[in-house]
């Protein structure tokens, strides 16, 4: 169990099921980091939204909404991209 004094203020509403681990200990250790473990244990992405709500779910399960496109149409070979925000 992660102490939740640890992580005050931190929902869990975007937390999905994985692989049960019968046993694992992280002492003194920032939470992040037993989470960082955990999600690569279980082949998990995580972060936190800027609602303070964690995500935890399976790689590749979520897309950022984003769409790259080359120059050239669709099928452009993309070596590197930029993104900024309006």
């Amino acid at each position: 169990m992660i102490n939740a004094s640890s992580v005050s203020g931190i929902t869990t509403n975007n937390v999905t099921s994985g692989p049960t681990i019968a046993y694992i200990g992280f002492k003194q250790r920032p939470v992040s980091d037993a989470i960082k473990t955990l999600a690569e244990i279980a082949g998990f992405d995580w972060w936190i939204d800027s609602g303070a709500d964690l995500h935890f779910v399976a790689e590749n399960a979520t897309d950022s909404g984003y769409i790259l496109k080359g120059g050239s149409g669709t099928d452009a070979n993309i070596k590197s991209a930029r993104f900024t925000t309006d």
